[in-house]
């Protein structure tokens, strides 16, 4: 057994009594997943290149997907009518891991904010399918109103929106369910817009925002309700272009983007004044929308018109300057997309790439630190690249040796 030398065992004991929650991370990379539902797969764009990287077959017609918490896996809603299920897609191998049966034509998901459980709504069965994702399995199925699109976890995991659309077809007035995510029970719906489509919880789980869509087949101009998520309380109603289908709320809660398909338009939405303030043109039939993990640029699927199976794009909008400044090819009606942070993360002091940290690379860090060692040794300890060990980084090394390495 290896044991430090008394020498250094100072150092390392006030490195464990000082231990912060350090985490080392590479550089900062996006991967935006986009579906593409009239090719059956769902396209991987570098976030830096703005070009696909990848391409992925999945199942038949491709609608929306989700994320997991630590954007790892992607989870894609198959809605055609022979599958009926969701694809498991891990990110960094880009292949598909494995498929979930759900319900008839399953429309929407949502990963639960602990990464244990997914929601799938089932527009064909006004019901919405809830996932074990330790077991793979449906482990209950809840019944919500008609036609249910999407759905979206309060931040503490405690309650499930789900966004009733009641019909895509003509406008009809929507309802939103609330589920109780301990029992799996319905227990309140809120009177929406015409035809809700998408929702979102802000960060501090103070409101939740839907999109009322007027109808995906007939022209009208929609809205987004502001909710008050503590008492179900509709508190607001802004007026948005024709037909909004998808949503993005910033991080910081002040602003929201929402895609007018109709218009072929972004709007920007002050949620602080709960009014429109801009328009972002962006290409032909815009539809679902996902921020960049670090809030800069947003990407729009231009899914083009329906019932015209056609190549359409991604559009990248730069936040800051307010417009689209790149437009990424994809394959056939680009449809929704999510934007997972794809950085690797780095274990301090695992000099061998074992994913653990031992007393021997402990001694080592130490040795850097004192000026023993050179930085080259161990490039994993050295995570400003500055040559140099500090005690800093001894500390996330400590934390790496004690806790194990991090994950997202």
């Amino acid at each position: 057994m290896s044991l430090i030398p008394r020498s250094r065992a100072l150092p390392i004991a006030l490195a464990a009594i000082l231990l912060g929650a350090m985490v080392h991370r590479a550089q900062a990379g996006t991967s935006v997943c986009v579906t593409e539902k009239h090719s059956n797969a769902m396209a991987i764009i570098d976030g830096a290149t703005n070009a696909v990287a990848h391409t992925v077959d999945v199942g038949e017609s491709p609608s929306e997907l989700t994320a997991s918490p630590d954007g790892r896996t992607v989870y894609v809603v198959n809605a055609g009518d022979k599958a009926n299920d969701i694809s498991i897609v891990d990110v960094a191998t880009a292949t598909v891991s494995g498929t979930i049966k759900v319900g008839s034509r399953p429309l929407g998901a949502a990963v639960s904010p602990d990464g244990l459980t997914a929601a799938v709504t089932n527009a064909g069965g006004g019901s919405v399918s809830i996932i074990d994702l330790s077991t793979g399995t449906v482990s209950k199925t809840v019944s919500v109103g008609a036609n249910p699109a999407g759905l979206a976890f309060t931040p503490d995991g405690r309650e499930l929106w789900v966004a009733n659309s009641i019909s895509l077809d003509s406008p009809h007035a929507g309802t939103v369910s609330i589920i109780d995510t301990v029992h799996w029970s319905v227990t309140d719906t809120v009177t929406a817009g015409d035809n809700p489509f998408s929702i979102e919880a802000s960060r501090d789980g103070r409101w939740v925002y839907v999109v009322n869509s007027h109808s995906l087949m007939t022209r009208g101009n929609g809205s987004l309700s502001v909710i008050d998520a503590a008492s179900h309380e509709v508190v607001g109603d802004i007026a948005l272009g024709k037909n909004p289908v998808g949503l993005a709320v910033s991080a910081d809660g002040h602003r929201a983007y929402a895609s007018e398909f109709n218009d072929d338009t972004v709007a920007v939405i002050d949620l602080d004044a709960r009014t429109v303030i801009g328009h972002i043109d962006v290409g032909n039939g815009p539809y679902g929308m996902a921020l960049s993990p670090d809030g800069t640029r947003l990407y729009v699927a231009d899914r083009q018109p329906f019932g015209q199976p056609a190549n359409g794009d991604v559009a990248v909008v730069d936040l800051a300057q307010q417009k689209m400044t790149a437009q990424v090819r994809a394959g056939g009606n680009p449809t929704w997309v999510v934007a997972v942070d794809d950085t690797p993360l780095v274990c301090a002091g695992d000099c061998d790439g074992d994913g653990h940290v031992s007393v021997a690379e402990l001694v080592r860090a130490v040795d850097m630190a004192l000026g023993d060692a050179a930085g080259a040794t161990c490039p994993s300890l050295d995570a400003n690249n500055d040559g140099t060990v500090s005690i800093g980084e001894v500390l996330t090394a400590v934390n790496a040796a004690l806790n194990g390495c991090p994950t997202r």
